[in-house]
């Protein structure tokens, strides 16, 4: 009887084992499954953050050169400005020489001396 037993046992450990085998191979198919469903939800993750960030990099280059034309335009202008600035003053300067030579040279000759006697201190 005891071995009758023990073989009963025996059947229902062997039933139990095959069973745990089946569950555990339906559990190591469910845990591929979701690796395989969250790498591809990781992988479309990754892809639209990359779009998005292109996205905002091409907005981002176009308003910086956008921002970098003005600029430049600016610039230009600005360089535009102080070039008939300089041309006018120096045709004030001709004028004003040529109108009075004699003034013209004592100034020239003061402002040397100042800038020598500035420069001599040191």
């Amino acid at each position: 009887m005891a071995r009758a037993r023990a073989a009963t046992v025996e059947r229902q450990l062997s039933r139990e084992l095959d069973s745990l085998k089946q569950q555990l191979g339906q559990l190591t198919e469910l845990v591929e499954q979701y690796g395989q469903k969250k790498g591809d939800d990781v992988a479309a993750s990754l892809s639209a953050k990359a779009a998005e960030f292109l996205d905002l990099a091409r907005s981002t280059s176009g308003r910086i050169g956008d921002e970098w034309s003005s600029i430049l335009d600016r610039g230009e202008a600005l360089k535009q400005r102080a070039s008939d600035a300089a041309v006018a003053e120096i045709d004030r300067a001709e004028a004003v020489i040529t109108e009075r030579p004699f003034a013209s040279v004592l100034a020239a000759l003061g402002v040397g001396a100042v800038i020598g006697w500035c420069l001599s201190r040191r």
